[in-house]
């Protein structure tokens, strides 16, 4: 597994409802680990294309992040706009499935 950013918030699960804390992996620009909020400016590869870490046009771009809960232990993804190099709060990215599957869909819920 390659090195990931994380972008700690809170947030509200979109499968239990939960409200807590939550630590979404993200897998852009210079990996090394890194903690952000949001609000924060995001860091990129220097001297690379986008497609290999670097700044894309404007700084601008909608990053795919994941977590798993907390509280129901499922797992889901979310967009994380960056605009300008900021990033923005992450919203429930309902048309990609999370890695682990328990039988249950959204409308189960």
């Amino acid at each position: 597994m390659g090195a990931v950013n994380y972008l700690d918030t809170t947030f509200r699960c979109p499968l239990c409802g939960y409200d807590g804390e939550f630590e979404f992996e993200l897998r852009a620009g210079l990996r090394n680990q890194l903690r952000f909020k949001p609000g924060a400016k995001y860091v990129w590869v220097p001297r690379k294309e986008p497609q290999n870490g670097g700044r894309p046009p404007n700084g601008t771009a909608d990053l795919a992040a994941y977590d798993e809960c907390g509280q129901c232990g499922r797992d889901f993804f979310v967009t994380v706009p960056v605009r300008g190099d900021v990033l923005g709060e992450p919203t429930y990215d309902a048309t990609r499935a999370g890695y682990s599957t328990d039988g249950e869909s959204e409308g189960d819920l």
